[in-house]
């Protein structure tokens, strides 16, 4: 008898590391969901102004991007203010397209330079490894919204460089237009790759896991 409560005992040994994963499998899954999304909604908002900005830099502004940015900034509130982001964008929405249009166009400039900052998602670093707990569409969509900040920071990084030069008293009006073009294609870059982004922490939030 004794054997048998030893054999039982080995066995149970042996079992033990399977089902204690078992159980801890769900509860860290909620847990990782639950920080990733909190980090991943902290980020939207900023990246979704960003886009305003830029957007509004360009003079294309309309009724779609306006809304789009209504819904990424949420109940996001400006400082020293009771009213969010959102319901200071529907005061757009009262005018007609082309008021909005005209409106847009004349605040445009561009080429006027903005403070930027490069953006990280450290939690969603820490826990790459722990993606396998996920669906693999989660999977998909968290590692390419991981990927594509990586390209909006090398955006910054470009952007930040060239601004830099062109203090430079010894360049050409040539060379300084030259880097003024390319700050405006690395802007539009990062306005794209933000939208992307908002995009899809949007689809991975509302993913059935």
């Amino acid at each position: 008898m004794n054997a048998v409560y030893v054999l039982l005992g080995w066995l149970l040994g042996l079992l033990s590391p399977h089902l204690i994963d078992l159980i801890q499998k769900p509860y860290r899954r909620v847990l990782i969901k639950n920080s990733l999304f909190i980090e991943l909604l902290e980020l939207r908002p900023k990246l979704a102004a960003l886009v305003y900005l830029f957007t509004s830099q360009t003079g294309d502004l309309n009724r779609t991007s306006i809304q789009w940015i209504q819904k990424m900034m949420g109940d996001k509130k400006r400082s020293n203010s009771e009213m969010t982001i959102a319901e200071g964008l529907s005061l757009y929405l009262d005018f007609t397209d082309e008021q909005i249009e005209m409106a847009s166009q004349l605040r445009a400039n561009p080429r006027r330079n903005l403070t930027l900052h490069k953006e990280s998602l450290p939690f969603l670093a820490s826990q790459v490894m722990s993606l396998s707990l996920f669906s693999p569409e989660f999977q998909r969509l968290a590692l390419t919204i991981q990927a594509n900040l990586a390209v909006f920071n090398q955006d910054i990084d470009f952007i930040s460089f060239h601004f830099q030069k062109t203090f430079d008293s010894s360049l050409s009006t040539r060379n300084h237009e030259a880097l003024q073009i390319n700050m405006e294609t690395a802007r539009s870059s990062i306005t794209q790759t933000a939208r992307q982004i908002c995009d899809q922490i949007t689809e991975l939030v509302a993913l059935d896991r």
